[in-house]
């Protein structure tokens, strides 16, 4: 199995690429299929991060965009990031997905047990 991330424009367009993994609950509401024997999904929607988070561990973090540096010289504030993430483990790309949404993290901070 492969790890994939994805960074898709909303929520929308996340679930018309990744439909096979949606279902319908017992009370008829659509949601998202986390996990079977061929998959595992993480819905992590929108992400945010602290413009004062300047270090992870050891490692610095690469240079941060001129507005965030300007937000960290304030208040500290969590900032949305761009887009509506979504994490899978499967065997390949779900049929039809757009490479364009297939993220590659410099600092993935998703662990898989």
């Amino acid at each position: 199995m492969s790890q994939y991330h994805f960074k898709f424009p909303d929520e929308q367009t996340a679930i018309e690429f990744l439909e096979k993994y949606r279902g319908v609950d017992e009370d008829g509401n659509e949601i998202w299929i986390t996990g079977s024997h061929d998959h595992a999904l993480v819905v992590l929607g929108t992400l945010y991060i602290s413009p004062n988070a300047l270090f992870y561990g050891e490692e610095e973090y690469p240079p941060l965009p001129p507005e965030v540096v300007a937000l960290a010289m304030g208040d500290p504030l969590m900032v949305a990031s761009d887009g509506f993430h979504v994490n899978l483990i499967a065997e390949e790309l779900p049929a039809g997905m757009h490479l364009g949404y297939v993220a590659i993290p410099e600092f993935p901070k998703n662990v898989w047990l």
